[in-house]
């Protein structure tokens, strides 16, 4: 959604943008989000240290937004937001906006809900893109950063069906 926004002149505070940086500080909480994020997804305990990077990463973002909205310019940001207390957290940093001046935009929250048959093509474009900023492709990827517990589940060589099995086993579990 936010980039279809940022084709006809929105700002597009891209949640995904930690994942395309190869600064070696991006590289460190890019790992720290996954960690937490797979903990997440897969139901187990996350410790207030892996919450407190979460939410200094959502933060981030949402100021980022506001910065945004407050120079008059229509905003959105991308991201997913797996829990109730990550979703509570992120209203409330908005809870206190007031915009600067007329015609400066309201905030809104939108809950978009994909189907997965939709999601997965869209995400495979996605992560090719983040792979691509990092000269790799999928398949360079596939076989440098998946686990041996990952290759026995999904498939020892990339293809589309096995990155897409992937996503649905590590990411949409749940969904």
């Amino acid at each position: 959604m936010a980039d279809y926004l940022e084709t006809i002149g929105w700002y597009n505070v891209d949640g995904d943008w930690v994942f395309m940086s190869k600064k070696p500080e991006d590289q460190k909480l890019k790992g720290d989000l996954m960690a937490a994020l797979k903990k997440i997804i897969h139901n187990e305990a996350v410790t207030e240290a892996e919450k407190s990077v979460l939410k200094g990463y959502y933060k981030g973002l949402c100021d980022k937004a506001i910065a945004s909205a407050n120079q008059g310019t229509n905003t959105a940001i991308s991201f997913v937001l797996y829990t109730r207390w990550l979703r509570d957290y992120v209203r409330s940093l908005f809870h206190n906006f007031q915009p600067k001046g007329s015609g400066v935009p309201d905030i809104n929250i939108i809950h978009v809900k994909v189907d997965i048959k939709i999601l997965l093509p869209r995400n495979r474009i996605r992560m090719e893109k983040g792979a691509s900023q990092h000269n790799m492709t999928l398949e360079k990827a596939w076989d440098m950063k998946m686990t041996e517990r990952e290759k026995k589940l999904y498939g020892q060589e990339y293809s589309h069906e096995n990155f897409d099995k992937y996503m649905v086993g590590e990411y949409y579990t749940g969904f």
